[in-house]
């Protein structure tokens, strides 16, 4: 009975463990952002100035809810894309081509049973026309066999160069598509803050509203009258934001499914409850060392350089001794044959060896043909490296620009916040105060509203870019760590000139 007791214990403490695994990372995800020492806002800035989401939405009627992160988009994305999972078939059928190519020496053997039947004319050996009736079987295996050295070299090296080519596919095709799910991530989160902001301006639109009415009441002055009309306007105008901000929440949703493979019922509710700094890359080392690591490592970099350096073995091979092989062909036969006039057949065992060596004479007029073939293939690879080095350096420069800029303004964007609240509050007691009150317009406050939502409005928008550049730029450098002090890769001479 102990031991029962025991092993129930260790199977519930089991099963708890996925459990305790998501509350840990779930409070691990809900921990202040760590942002960069310029972008870091003052203690009394964060405790005031941060936006938070609206609750989690219920899903609409029919919809499978899904809470959603960014580990577990890159996660899903990676997995179940369908454009990913294309590229991936497409790698895994080169290396079968690849494995094929490997084995193309390999002779092919034939194993099966032949009946010839001939009656009518025949010439003998030595001239004359006679004819015959006969008839002959044949049981046994044959062997041919025909060995082209340069051709199974080539067929080796255009399955790896195929090989390359498709992986340099899916690395293309990741690094694009988990971008695409990311920032769409990134999106959805600013739409619900952007909707909660919208959200937090109606209750207090609301009340200001109600009291601009009750003065136009108690008061009956013009101004009051335009007052309450232009409040009752801002509030159309916030309705209609939150319909946008849905709608965008919608399309955004939409976009996730079909970028991480799932059911278009499925509604995304992000786990996170506030935008947060995604502090993924190091901007500190400087663009150069950033570009180096990019150009070192950087999606289909290390493909397009090896498929480089197949063509070029490829065309070095062409002009070695490899050029001067013949085409080997081997036949041979082992079995039983019986043959004999009319339906009779003596049997015997047959053996039958051919061997020729063959050398190609139309070859040796269009070496030249070929050769310039290759330097093309070589010359556009050579192109298309060069045009991926210029991407990649934009990139980077691009991203850490981004990252440099929105990242230093953060404090200024927290500090505007509380600078806006902070009007707020003064013009709300200035309303609120008898012996001033007259020369505080009610729109005055609606105003001071709008600038704190205006104000977080903009530090969502910085937030989002930083992100996006964050995201941008984890992909552009590689799978590596931290970036590494290191020159850039000089471009291979004479690539392009080959011609």
């Amino acid at each position: 009975m102990i031991r029962r007791g025991y092993r129930r214990l260790v199977r519930w403490g089991l099963f708890g463990l996925p459990f305790l695994g998501l509350a840990c990372q779930s409070a691990q995800r809900h921990k202040e952002p760590v942002l960069p020492p310029a972008a870091v806002a003052p203690a009394s800035a964060q405790t005031d100035s941060k936006i938070r989401l609206t609750e989690a939405p219920a899903a609409p009627q029919g919809r499978q809810p899904l809470p959603i992160s960014l580990d577990a988009v890159l996660r899903l994305a990676e997995e179940q894309n369908p454009q990913i999972a294309t590229a991936r078939s497409k790698v895994a059928t080169a290396f079968s081509e690849q494995d094929l190519a490997r084995i193309r020496w390999i002779p092919d053997v034939y194993v099966g049973v032949g009946y010839f039947r001939h009656q009518g004319g025949i010439q003998l050996q030595e001239g004359p026309l006679i004819t015959s009736n006969t008839g002959a079987a044949q049981f046994g295996t044959q062997v041919n066999a025909d060995f082209s050295p340069r051709d199974i070299a080539f067929r080796q090296l255009n399955a790896a160069r195929k090989l390359l080519q498709e992986q340099g596919d899916l690395s293309k095709i990741t690094n694009e598509q988990l971008l695409d799910a990311t920032t769409t991530y990134v999106d959805l989160l600013a739409a619900h803050s952007a909707l909660a902001v919208s959200q937090s301006l109606i209750k207090p639109l609301t009340d200001l509203l109600a009291k601009a009415e009750k003065a136009y009441k108690e008061i009956t002055r013009p101004d009051f009258e335009l007052q309450v009309v232009q409040i009752k306007a801002e509030l159309r105008t916030q309705q209609q934001t939150q319909e946008k901000m849905r709608s965008v929440i919608e399309s955004a949703t939409a976009r996730m499914n079909y970028l991480l493979g799932l059911d278009r019922s499925t509604y995304m509710v992000p786990i996170d409850t506030q935008m947060t700094a995604f502090h993924l890359v190091d901007v500190s080392p400087g663009v150069d060392a950033l570009v180096g690591q990019a150009l070192s490592n950087g999606p289909g970099i290390r493909e397009l350089e090896n498929i480089m350096g197949v063509i070029q073995s490829g065309m070095d091979r062409a002009r070695g001794i490899s050029r001067l092989m013949p085409n080997f062909n081997v036949q041979v036969g082992d079995g039983v044959l019986g043959a004999g006039p009319n339906n009779l057949m003596a049997w015997a065992h047959r053996f039958d060896l051919a061997m020729q060596a063959r050398w190609n004479l139309t070859d040796a007029f269009q070496t030249e043909r070929k050769r310039r073939v290759a330097f093309a293939q070589l010359n556009q690879v050579a192109w298309t490296y060069e045009d991926l080095r210029g991407k990649l350096t934009m990139g980077v420069a691009d991203a850490r620009a981004t990252i440099l800029y929105a990242g230093g303004q953060f404090n200024t964007a927290e500090q505007q916040i509380l600078a806006a609240k902070h009007a707020l509050s003064l013009s709300e007691k200035r309303l609120e105060n008898p012996g001033v009150a007259q020369n505080v317009t009610y729109t005055e406050v609606m105003t001071a509203q709008k600038s704190v939502a205006s104000a977080q409005l903009n530090y969502i928008d910085l937030m989002r870019e930083y992100d996006k550049a964050q995201l941008r730029m984890l992909l552009l450098l590689g799978p590596t760590g931290a970036p590494q002090e290191q020159t850039l890769p000089p471009a291979k001479p004479g690539v392009k000139d080959g011609l």
